[in-house]
């Protein structure tokens, strides 16, 4: 049992599970964004704290910690973003600081709120990530 809790297997089974369940609402929520939103360094970090939100929902139903969360939300900017690795890891960085802070994590707290609406099928939730972008003050 103890052999399996620390397997690499298991622990890349679940980031990727996780990372994998999350991404047709996060495409489906992409969708709905202006193209310039991915442009704005800000407005991109927000859009991954977003998504780590509705990792949340699957982590805490998978039990995963935050490093597992983390790695799933590595994942998923590997599969969206068109970045290169470096920029990735940047990335990753700056939505990690700005989640420590009230706009991002109003952005995680949105994510995980959406992505519990989209998952009973409210067809309007993958729309809320480009309105609260809207409401952003640059």
């Amino acid at each position: 049992m103890l052999k399996r809790l620390f397997s690499k297997t298991d622990n890349n089974n679940v980031i990727e599970a996780s990372a994998d369940a999350v991404l047709p609402f996060l495409r489906t929520a992409h969708q709905t964004v202006e193209l310039r939103a991915f442009m704005t360094p800000r407005l991109h970090t927000l859009i991954y704290c977003f998504a780590y939100g509705a990792l949340e929902v699957e982590a805490l139903e998978r039990g995963m910690n935050e490093t597992q969360q983390l790695a799933a939300l590595l994942h998923i900017l590997n599969t969206l973003s068109q970045l290169e690795p470096q920029d990735v890891s940047a990335l990753l960085n700056k939505c990690m600081s700005s989640m420590q802070e009230e706009e991002g994590h109003g952005f995680v707290v949105a994510g995980s709120d959406a992505y519990r609406a989209w998952r009973e099928a409210d067809t309007g939730a993958a729309g809320q990530l480009a309105d609260k972008l809207h409401r952003v003050n640059l």
